[in-house]
């Protein structure tokens, strides 16, 4: 099956198409949204603790962020190249 497949044009010179085990980066993918995870969540935290102890009162805004911090971060994950 591996061995019908070609590639759609012509490969640079030097390259050879790899279709049965190709390179792939998806750790990179990982490390970055790790990271990005770990800065984000103290942030929205402060944040939401700020607007609710320091200024009595959260609007819709406060309230949504972390439902939309953490729906970006499942997705993120879900759909990597890996």
């Amino acid at each position: 099956m591996a061995s019908d497949l070609k590639p759609a044009i012509k490969p640079p010179p030097g390259v050879t198409p790899n279709f049965v085990n190709p390179s792939s980066d998806g750790y990179v993918t990982i490390v970055v949204l790790a990271i990005f995870l770990a800065i984000t969540t103290p942030v929205v935290i402060l944040r939401m603790y700020i607007r609710y102890f320091v200024n009595r009162r959260l609007w819709w805004d406060d309230c949504e962020m972390p439902l939309l911090c953490r729906k970006m971060n499942v997705a993120n994950l879900s759909k990597g190249p890996w």
